[in-house]
């Protein structure tokens, strides 16, 4: 599906997710609120365990991206409630690892 950012920190506790930029750059925070800003151009790919936070920053008018989610794993926003975070630290932790990478490579082996 063909997304445009949210501009909130937030994490998913129930899939680990694939992003693929194909338009345009965007300028993101990866790790939560004190995260790392890095910018994204088309081109780039994502690939964030689950319980990872991220929010877009800013991005250009015609920046377009597309998520994806291993099969069985259904995404949910989680913004970091405290009263909810325990449960959702629970959830990630019982994500299961894909079977394969959306872009090849080691990625597997390095999440084990």
């Amino acid at each position: 599906m063909a997304l445009s950012p949210y501009d909130f920190d937030h994490f998913h506790s129930t899939a680990h997710e694939a992003l693929g930029i194909f338009r345009g750059q965007a300028r993101a925070r990866l790790g939560g609120p004190n995260g790392r800003e890095t910018v994204l151009s088309a081109g780039d790919v994502l690939v964030l365990p689950a319980g990872v936070g991220h929010a877009s920053i800013e991005s250009d008018d015609d920046f377009c991206m597309v998520g994806a989610y291993p099969p069985g794993q259904d995404p949910e926003i989680e913004r970091g409630d405290p009263a909810q975070l325990e449960a959702a630290q629970a959830r990630v932790a019982s994500v299961t690892l894909p079977e394969n990478t959306p872009v090849g490579g080691p990625l597997k082996s390095l999440w084990e």
